[in-house]
């Protein structure tokens, strides 16, 4: 898998992801590793939210929505025309 840049774009289930940053993160056997920030917007009241993930994993399992509403394991519906096959696709 290519690296995640800034600017990059991935879609999950219909729901859209901006890559927004790349930050450092030192893992706990104080190896430098990047971790890319992603920002979304919740299906539920529409604010944005970030999260991170690894610059040469991508999206794999995204936060769908916001701290406030979270609700693991309830799964997120989308508007029917917004498709979405269940993969992450990603576009530079």
């Amino acid at each position: 898998m290519a690296r995640t840049t800034i600017g990059a774009i991935a879609t999950f289930n219909g729901q859209t992801y901006t890559c927004v940053g790349v930050t450092a993160h030192e893992r706990a056997n104080r190896r430098v590793t990047e971790l890319a920030i992603w920002e979304s917007r919740c299906p539920e009241c529409g604010e944005a939210f970030t999260f991170q993930t690894s610059v040469t994993r991508g999206i794999v399992s995204p936060n769908r929505r916001c701290a406030r509403h979270r609700k693991p394991g309830i799964k997120v519906r989308m508007n029917a025309n917004a498709g979405g096959d269940g993969s992450a696709r990603t576009e530079e």
